[in-house]
């Protein structure tokens, strides 16, 4: 066992959460939540990261603090992401049952091998129910408001600014610095020279995933009124995106921009009103940076060109060796696995795709990807209904990530994303509560 440099320098802090108000242990958590390749003790090849312990301390604290305040969860009802998680537990018992059927797929160590009954089953699903532990946390902190959406926002935002220096000091700090600091965990890809910026997460795609629902947060709050925080951040999200070439960026940025202008233009209630001047100065906006990305960027235009090839050349041997190759192959034989077993899957964590899409396909079947989706579905159209501001940030954020999710990213243990679902769970609850509230006195 080690404990590494910033395990000394964050134990301490994790220590001190215990004796922070309960807001300012969750608005801690926040902040860290993104620090994903930070850990804080290695154990041979596994690594136990800074925001796992801060997690555990916040969940400590709420079960604490709701038996003094003889408190209840406020999930009353039985909703479709439970369902989700649940069956993602249960469907451990269905890989027995198929790793002798010589079914193959693309493993969580990153090999092509027969499904079979490992521990990194059980890893995966820890994670799953730690981000889902972190949903149930905060979306009972805010309905009991034991903390604020505002304060969630500016914690994210300290956040966002924390990995985005951090992103750009890759480009000029040495090399071993890096490493012992933010990317020091047993399975993080070490930076080298050149290499795409990931801050502190594993690949630029989970760090566009991150950056990019909160780059939109601040293009809209700079086009309001004048601020600089947001104009800093901007800039060194556009700064990090030229370099890395995301091709996950755009897509999430894609979709937030159709969602955006599916909202605009189908909003016709007074209560959602939008400033169109604005609105056009920020399609406008977008335009013109993926105008210019789109030219700059060597990267996506040769994967265009490789992805021609491969449909008009197919023994191309270039093309072969494209990721965008790679990745084909990757779905095509895992979507065979899934044909094999199309309703349970063949169990939680034995897949790793290089989408989300056909990740949860072979792990759970339809019985896991249905209520996963019909989810997301139902709090986007129950959250549409309220015509908030607020809410159609939420509405933007909840989609672009999902999506980007499905096309580029396989896991779903991000913590922000559970975030934003607290958000948008705990807004309807407050939002009907309000509205019997008004029926009652009415």
């Amino acid at each position: 066992m080690e404990i590494t440099i910033i395990g000394w320098i964050t134990v301490p802090l994790i220590l001190g959460m215990f004796f922070m108000s309960y807001e300012h242990c969750l608005l801690t958590f926040i902040v860290f939540s993104s620090f994903t390749t930070v850990t804080a003790i290695n154990i041979g090849n596994n690594s136990i990261n800074v925001y796992y312990f801060m997690l555990c301390v916040c969940l400590l604290r709420t079960l604490i603090k709701l038996t003094n305040k003889n408190g209840i969860i406020e999930l009353k009802r039985f909703n479709l992401i439970s369902f989700f998680v649940i069956y993602a537990t249960l469907s451990l018992m269905v890989t027995p049952f198929v790793q002798n059927k010589g079914v193959i797929i693309h493993t969580i160590e990153g090999v092509w091998d027969y499904v079979k009954v490992g521990l990194n089953q059980y890893t995966q699903l820890i994670y799953l129910i730690a981000a889902y532990a972190c949903y149930v946390m905060l979306y009972m902190a805010i309905i009991k408001e034991w903390i604020s959406y505002s304060k969630i926002e500016k914690a994210l935002d300290y956040s966002y600014l924390i990995v985005l220096i951090l992103g750009l000091l890759q480009l000029v700090i040495p090399i071993e610095l890096v490493n012992i600091t933010y990317r020091y965990h047993s399975n993080a890809s070490y930076t080298i020279a050149g290499a795409r910026i990931s801050s502190t997460f594993l690949e630029p795609s989970m760090l566009s995933l991150f950056v990019l629902p909160l780059f939109i947060r601040h293009v809209n709050i700079f086009l309001k009124d004048f601020n600089l925080f947001s104009l800093l951040c901007i800039c060194m999200n556009i700064a990090i995106v030229v370099q890395n070439s995301s091709s996950s960026f755009y897509v999430g940025l894609i979709i937030a921009l159709i969602v955006t202008l599916f909202i605009f233009f189908c909003n016709l209630k007074s209560r959602f009103k939008i400033n169109r001047k604005r609105f056009f100065i920020i399609l406008l906006l977008i335009a013109i940076l993926l105008i210019i990305m789109f030219f700059m960027n060597a990267y996506i235009y040769n994967n265009i060109i490789l992805m021609l090839n491969k449909l008009f050349q197919r023994g191309n041997q270039d093309t072969k060796n494209s990721s965008g190759a790679v990745r084909m192959e990757q779905i095509q034989v895992n979507m065979k696995a899934f044909l094999k077993f199309p309703i349970t899957g063949v169990g939680w964590g034995e897949c790793r795709s290089t989408d989300l899409f056909t990740t949860l396909l072979v792990n759970v079947g339809l019985l896991g990807t249905g209520p996963l989706f019909f989810y997301i579905v139902k709090l986007t159209i129950s959250l549409w209904k309220i015509r908030d501001r607020e809410v159609g940030y939420l509405i933007i954020a909840i989609l672009s990530m999902f999506g980007m999710m499905l096309v580029s990213v396989p896991e779903l243990y991000y913590f922000l994303f559970w975030i934003y679902l607290a958000m948008a769970e705990s807004k309807l609850k407050i939002y009907r509560r309000n509205a019997n509230n008004e029926i009652r006195v009415g």
